[in-house]
């Protein structure tokens, strides 16, 4: 199986003041990004949606809502692992889970 880099994330909108809607950001800075927004969240007070769209070196898109806070997803990495581990054990997502699988995260 062909391996896919993300390269960029395209913010459509957060409930975050961190993000600006519409924004393009490198992979990597959003991720630095979204881990501190989400641990910066209370934990009790629930969570930032925050809608995005992230583009891969092959010219693939994968889109998805991250509920960014200390407890869930701090990034799309995360929301990728944890999607991938769930639906292995009780989904049937397996094109998402296929897709996923093939991110190379070096």
């Amino acid at each position: 199986m062909k391996k896919i880099k993300p390269l960029f994330v395209y913010v459509l909108w957060s409930e975050s003041g961190e993000f600006e809607e519409n924004s393009l950001l490198k992979f990597e800075d959003f991720e630095r990004k979204a881990v501190n927004v989400g641990l910066s969240h209370d934990p009790e007070g629930g969570y930032y949606k925050t809608k995005i769209n992230v583009l891969f070196d092959d010219g693939s898109e994968y889109g998805c809502r991250l509920d960014l806070c200390p407890n869930e997803a701090h990034g799309f990495r995360i929301h990728a692992y944890n999607f991938i581990r769930y639906y292995k054990q009780f989904g049937d997502s397996e094109e998402n889970v296929a897709f996923l699988s093939s991110i190379d995260w070096n």
